[in-house]
Parts: C-alpha cells; structure tokens; sequence
C-alpha cells in the first residue's frame, strides 16, 4: 500500500520545522500564494503516525500505550521491589527496553542468569513482567510497535510513501532505524540521504579560530558578543552557539543571554526582541504557573499556612491580582504580626475583609465550593477533570494578559493533564488526592518544556539539535578534554556483553562517536569558530585531543565596559521635615531613632516595614503575650499583692492555672489551629509554672496595689505626639507610682543610661507621660528559668535602685538628683524627637549590635559605608 507522496525524514523536530520554513520562504520568494507542501517528520513523528495507521487499518488491535503509560507500568512494576516505585529507576528500566528495541539487542528472555548482576537480573524480571502485562491487556508500547514495524512495512499493510528522503542524519543510523529503511526498499519505496558507513574519522579536527578563555561564562559571553557583532554587518544571518553541557546550563544561558542581547528584558523591562532562541527547555515545575498550579491544587481544605497564602494572594494569575495587591498585602501583613503559622480558611477571609478585598473573597468562595464537592478517592481521568474545576473557580490563568512563553506553558499543562488522565488504563484502581498530586508533579518534573522558534537569527543549541542543521556562522563551545571524549554512558540494567552494540556506553564507542559529532559538527557551517575554558582552578582543563591545536590562540581580555555616571544627592542624609506631628509609632518609633536615625526614618515614614512569615508552632512573641495576658487576668482578680499573699497555697495555684488557661482558651478562639489539644495543654503548664515563678519575686516585694494593666499613654515629645501602652502601673504603700514592664529577656536598666542616643526610651518615656506622676520605672524579667525585677526609683527627691535606698551603681551614679535624672531624659528624648521630625535620616547606627538583626541592611547599604559593618558575624562577636 503505497502513494506518490515524497517524504522527508530529520532526526529532530527542530530540523523539521526548520525545513518547513525554508520552503515557505522559497516558495514565497518565488511569487507562490499557496502550494501543497511534501511533509516533513522528525523520524519518531512518521513512527507515531504509521503507529496510528496501523490501528486505523486494524493491522494490530492491540490498544497502544503513550510513554507516560509506559512509565506508570513501570513504576508499578518496581513498585514490587524495595524502590516502593522510585520514579528514577522506572525511568532507568524504560530507557532499557527503549535501548533493546532500538538497537535491535537480543531480549531478556535469552539472557544467562550467569552473566547478569543483581540490577540485570531485576530488570529481566521486570522486563518479562512488562511483556506479560501487555500480553494479557493486549497493551503495546511505543518501542514494542517500533520493533514490529519492519515486518508491517515489508507485508505492506500501511500507507508508504513512494519516495523518502533522510535529511540531516550525519551520524550513522541506529539499528532499528536501518531495518526500518531496509524494509522500505525492499517495499518498493525510494529513499535517499541515508547517511553511508564510513570508518570513524581519526584525524583531529581543525577549527578555523580557536580561543581559550578563564572561565565558562566568560567563553558565552564572548560567542553571544561575537553573534551580535554578526548581526549589526549582516542582519539576515543564521548564527548558532552550540554547548555541549546546554542541559545542565540552560538558565545560564538564558541569563547571559538576555543581559548581551536584550537588556530590557534583563532589566525585567520586557523583552526587547527575540534575537535568541535556545533550543532545550526547562522542566515545567521551573515556570512560575506550573509550580502555582501544583502549589493551588495541594491547598488543604481544612487549613492554610501562610506561606501557602502568600503565594496564593500574590499570584499574578488570579482575578485582581493587580488592582488587589495592596490590600492582599495588608491581610497578609495583619497575619504575619498578629496570627499564628496555620489559619482556617474562615479566619483567613476575615483578614481580607478588614482589608477590603472583594474580589479575593469571591474567588475562595468559589473555590471553596469547588474544592468541598471533590471526593477523596477518584481515578486519574476524574482527578483531572475536578482539578480543572478548581483551577477554572479560582479563575486560575485569568489575573493578567500572558505572554507568548506563559500561553505556551498553559497549553502544556493541559496537555499534560489530558495525558495524566490516560492512566486509566494501566493503574490498578483509584487514586487518593495525595498519591495522584505526586504523581502529576513527578510527570510535570519529567516534562520538558521548549519554546517555539520565533525564528531567531541567533540560536543555542546542543550538539543533538545542532547535528544537520546549517548556519551561516556557528561557535562551538567546550571544546576541552573533559567534554570531547565525554564519559561513558552504559545502560546500568543491561548485561556487560550488550553495551558494545550501544553507541557511547564504552570508552571504545564514547571515543568514536565523540569523533563523529565533532567531524559531523564542522560542517554546520563555513565559518566555524571554537573555544573552550581552562577553569580558574589548581588543575586547568586542557584542550581536547579531538581538536587540532594549530590554531589555538589565547582570547583578548575583555575591555572593562564604561561606567555610567551616577546621580550624586549632595544631602542624602536629610529629609523633608514633618509638616504635621506624627501619630503612629510609639515608643518604637523612638526606639529605632535611638538604634539608628534612617531606620526610624525608611520604617515610620518610608513604611519600610520587615515582613517576617510566621513559622509552624507559637512564635517567642505570641508566647510573651499569652504570659502578659495570664498575668493581666490574675491581676485584674487580684488586686493587691496583700489579696494575693493571703490565698493559701494551693487556691494561688488555681489562680495561676485559671488564669494561665484563660489566656490560652483566648488564642485558641481567636485563632482555632493556633495549638493543638495537646500542645494547649503544655502551653498552659509553662505559663503557670513561669507565672508561679515569678509571683515569688512579686510578692518579696514591699507590700503594692495593682493600679492598672495595659494602661494608655499620650507621648508628647518635642514635635512628635505618639501613643504608649503600659504593661502594668502599681501604687506602692507610701503612695509612688510605678511603671513596669514585662520582659521575657534579659534587660538591664543601663539601657535608660541618659544620652542624646538614650538606648532604652520606653520606659523614661512612659515615666515621663504618666498622668498623674510616676516615681519609679522597672523591668520585670518573666521566663522559665528567671525571675528578676531591676529599675530606678525616686527615694526623697534621690534616685534609688528599686527596693534599696543606696545610691544607684553606674551609668546613674552622677545623677543623684532624681529631678536631674529626669530631665536628663526629657532633653534625651526631645532629641530623639527633633531629629526624626526634623528628616534627620543619616546611616548611624548607635553600636554594631543594632545591625545585627535590623532588614534595613540593603536598603542603608551600610556595609558599603562603612567597613566594620560589612561582616554582621564579626558585630556579633564583639557583642
């Protein structure tokens, strides 16, 4: 069964569509309008098309498998062993049978027990399992028809073509392939351009310019600088760059790429031109939308972490994603400063309702509904069509327009899901949400995902894509010893005596077709440039022994591009200063003015606040407030520490676990997966064992009544008027007030040592704002292991430490005076004031420690200031 077509074979699809378009452009030089083309296939194509024919003839009623069921067949099958279905050694075992069938080698059933190791020997098990699988399901798989076709051809039983041309095959045919061949000519059909066997070329090959440079980076940079150069003197040129290692250097390449060729596009300004295309891919788990996809149908339906929120409301792919982003921002920001790592779905809507996000409410509506009706155990085909219904609720692809690259992307997506859903056949029953995502993932993982040529005049290419093709310039890269010859590559499941018929997987054969492809590669173009790099390392890779080094020459060190001037702010340090007094920021703000004046500044007026992520589990500051609301409860019972004393010990020790649960019951209601039941109960025994400790060292204390808890405070400071609240204010005997703040670490009085950069201003601020007067401040330092009350106090018009009438020890030893000692604070704490409402925004850390943990590093830029700041281990080590 035959017909007049003619038929053009490549070895691959790049090649084929290369051929394609210059037949267009001919015909279309030519003055034709419309014409009926002779098809053009990569090889594999024509074997898929004749695979179809031949269940449209019913030559083979056999029901065919794709590769993605092939390799689910696998894994079943290794699922049987220790690997419990290890993607990778599924994938090693069809790469076997592909390499069998391929290379025509003699079947598992015939192999000795004796000559085979432990892997082989599983393999033959595997292998055999395989065949039976198909036998019994009357399944086929690719390779196994491959195998088949010769014999089809010869009874010609399929649609041949009268006429065959191979285009592009330089390297000799596999095995396969030329049974193939023989079998349609021996059907009558006419083929050319199959490649004659010759002996393998053993002279070294000879480049017209060779350079070697320092560094593999440096070597594509100098290629894409001379494609460039190409293209200013002729514009219609085809050029090539080939990489040998392109697979493991594709990101590389795209970055070198768009910063030599397309700067807009590196500076993220959007492409500028496609000037390049690089011929491999990426898998599809790397492009944004894949990984948000993935990450969207993992989403639980019970609960979600806010790292799992954050990528969620961020996505550019989902409604309002634009118009939204401040105040999805805004809840996510909320949740980071005030909620726990895991929210419920419920609490995380609240959050954006406060934040005023209508549109992100209605597409977790939707998807919520969506996401509730999908069952917990469904066949692959379902599991594909319920997550497309999620994914279409979150109107998922839809947030903004995509580019030609993300529409692309998409439509392997779903692609890949209509494939997903073929595993039907093949798997032994429904799937449960986790294993088939799993298993989705690991198929988007093995995907390659390519481009389409736009029809760049510059391409980048490996040496498979690069073989048959023709440029008018080409640059062939690595050219080193360590690349030409390259390693071995065996097949690990296949006995030893079968890896000679396998090009490449001895040295032997490794050596000769290195020296094929070179020889095959220097005729892609008339001019044809080569390179390699030595590697800035003890032992510098040398120039392959391929390659004649007549020409070799040392590449011209790269000219230092010129710098372009910068804008210099003569006043970089100062502001615009504030026009009305500042509201927000409390005693913080004063506190950051003190660490640093630009931190206070770029924080309370740049709004360059630290967006931290909560972390699984309570944060130490959730833990600080639930003790400060324990103690806030019990306070707010017992008012006095007389009321407190007189309770016997153990209603005091039912005091302290009422108050310690309350608190924690609170943050359980607030915020429902906050702990856990067990975890509540551990929580509570350590706020009150904490609470129990520290209630000793309360009650030694001279006799006090609790005046007030989480008092309000107006801070009026030179033009700044910021609000304060006070953890807790006490009446003492003798009728002082005393201010004092929960602490659950260690804190020293010395921080309120006066000073224009005062380093503790809380608490003289608060000292100083309380109405009526304070005569004392105090820190009272809570935790598990430490129980301690430190602060100053006014002793008859003397400054005191707390609970002693002796003079205080330095920093406060000159201010004996008490009203000194305030003012001194208040001449402080103006200062702090005026400079920040003054624009005072000078890098100036008061001491390295401020740094250490400060977010602000790349936006001061201190350490390239100042050189003492470049090293934040080296400031830790000095504090």
């Amino acid at each position: 069964m035959s017909n007049t077509t003619t038929l053009r074979l490549t070895p691959t699809a790049r090649l084929a569509r290369r051929l394609r378009s210059l037949e267009r452009d001919s015909r279309r030089a030519q003055g034709d309008h419309s014409w009926q083309p002779d098809p053009v296939l990569p090889f594999s194509a024509w074997l898929a098309a004749l695979r179809q024919d031949a269940l449209l003839y019913g030559e083979d009623d056999r029901a065919p498998l794709n590769a993605e069921q092939s390799l689910a067949l696998w894994q079943q099958l290794v699922a049987s062993e220790v690997f419990i279905g290890d993607r990778d050694v599924a994938q090693l075992a069809q790469r076997a049978w592909r390499a069998l069938h391929e290379h025509q080698l003699e079947g598992p059933e015939h192999w000795s027990t004796l000559e085979l190791s432990t892997d082989s020997a599983l393999f033959r098990d595997w292998a055999q399992a395989f065949s039976a699988y198909g036998d019994a399901h009357r399944w086929q798989d690719e390779w196994s028809f491959a195998s088949s076709l010769p014999g089809l051809i010869e009874q010609q039983v399929l649609p041949l073509p009268a006429t065959l041309e191979l285009c592009g095959f330089d390297r000799p045919l596999t095995a396969l392939q030329q049974k193939i061949i023989d079998a349609l000519r021996s059907a009558g059909v006419t083929v050319s351009g199959v490649p004659a066997p010759s002996a393998t070329p053993t002279a070294p090959v000879v480049v017209r310019e060779l350079l070697s440079f320092d560094t593999a980076e440096a070597e594509l940079q100098a290629a894409l600088s001379w494609a460039r150069a190409e293209l200013v003197t002729a514009p219609d040129a085809s050029l090539a760059i080939v990489v040998p290692d392109l697979g493991a250097r594709v990101a590389e390449a795209e970055r070198l790429a768009a910063q030599m060729l397309s700067p807009a596009a590196f500076e993220l300004r959007g492409p500028a031109s496609d000037a390049v295309h690089i011929s491999l891919g990426k898998p599809l788990t790397s492009y944004a939308l894949v990984a948000d996809a993935l990450a969207f149908l993992a989403l639980p339906a019970g609960a979600i972490s806010h790292p799992q929120a954050h990528a969620l409301l961020h996505a550019p792919w989902l409604p309002g994603a634009a118009a939204e982003q401040p105040a999805r921002s805004r809840a996510l920001d909320r949740w980071a400063r005030y909620a726990p790592f895991l929210l419920t779905w419920d609490e995380l809507q609240r959050y954006l309702e406060e934040a005023a996000a209508p549109e992100a409410l209605a597409v977790l509506g939707r998807w919520r509904a969506a996401r509730t009706e999908t069952p917990d155990l469904l066949w692959p085909s379902n599991w594909a069509r319920y997550w497309q219904d999620e994914l279409s609720a979150l109107a998922f692809g839809q947030g903004r327009a995509l580019t030609s690259e993300q529409f692309q992307v998409l439509g392997r997506w779903h692609e890949l899901l209509e494939r997903f859903a073929t595993l039907d056949a093949v798997l032994d029953g429904p799937m449960q949400r986790e294993p088939a995502l799993k298993l989705l993932r690991e198929r988007c993982q093995g995907t390659i995902f390519r481009r389409r040529n736009p029809g760049a005049a510059i391409e980048i290419l490996g040496v498979e894509e690069a073989l048959g093709s023709r440029f008018d310039g080409a640059w062939i890269t690595t050219l080193d010893q360590d690349h030409w010859p390259g390693p071995s590559a065996r097949e690990p499941l296949l006995p030893r005596r079968l890896q000679a018929a396998i090009p490449g997987a001895t040295a032997a054969s490794a050596l000769a077709r290195a020296r094929e492809e070179l020889a095959a590669l220097t005729g892609i173009a008339p001019a044809l440039r080569g390179s390699f790099a030595t590697g800035l390392t003890e032992t510098p890779r040398s120039l392959s022994a391929l390659v004649d080094p007549r020409t070799l020459q040392r590449a011209p060190a790269a000219g230092v591009p010129e710098q372009a001037a910068l804008e210099v702010l003569e006043r970089d340090a100062q502001a615009p200063a504030l026009t009305e007094p500042q509201e927000r920021g409390g005693a913080g703000l004063l506190q950051h003015q003190s660490d640093c004046p630009f931190r206070a500044f770029a924080q309370h007026r740049l709004g360059a606040a630290e967006q931290r992520s909560p972390r699984p589990g309570l944060a130490p500051g959730s833990r600080g407030e639930l003790l400060h609301r324990a103690l806030e409860l019990l306070w707010q019972q017992v008012r006095s520490s007389e009321a407190l004393a007189d309770l016997d010990e153990r209603a005091r020790q039912a005091l302290i676990n009422a108050s310690a649960q309350a608190a924690v019951d609170e943050l359980r209601r607030r915020f429902r997966l906050a702990l856990s039941r067990a975890g509540a109960v551990i929580e509570v025994r350590r706020i009150a064992s904490t609470m129990q400790r520290w209630l000793a060292e309360d009650l030694a204390r001279d006799p006090f009544t609790v005046e007030a808890t989480e008092a309000e405070l107006t801070l009026s400071f030179g033009a700044l008027q910021l609000k304060g609240k006070v953890d807790r204010i006490d009446a003492l005997e003798d009728g002082r007030r005393l201010i004092i703040d929960y602490k659950s670490s260690s804190h020293s009085p010395a921080l309120w040592a006066p000073g224009p950069r005062l380093a503790g201003p809380q608490l003289p601020a608060y000292l100083l704002s309380a109405e009526p007067p304070a005569q004392g401040i105090a820190f009272a330092v809570a935790r598990s292991n430490e129980a301690r009350f430190r602060g100053l106090i006014d002793s008859e018009g003397k400054t005191a430490n707390l609970g002693s009438r002796g003079k205080p020890r330095a920093p406060f030893d000159t201010f004996e005076d008490w009203q000194a000692l305030k003012a001194a604070w208040r001449e402080g704490l103006t200062h702090l004031a005026d400079g920040f409402a003054g624009g005072d925004a000078t890098v100036d850390p008061r001491e390295p420690q401020v740094c250490t943990w400060c977010h602000l590093r790349a936006l001061c830029r201190i350490s390239e200031r100042d050189s003492a700041f470049a090293h934040p281990s080296l400031a830790d080590d000095d504090a």
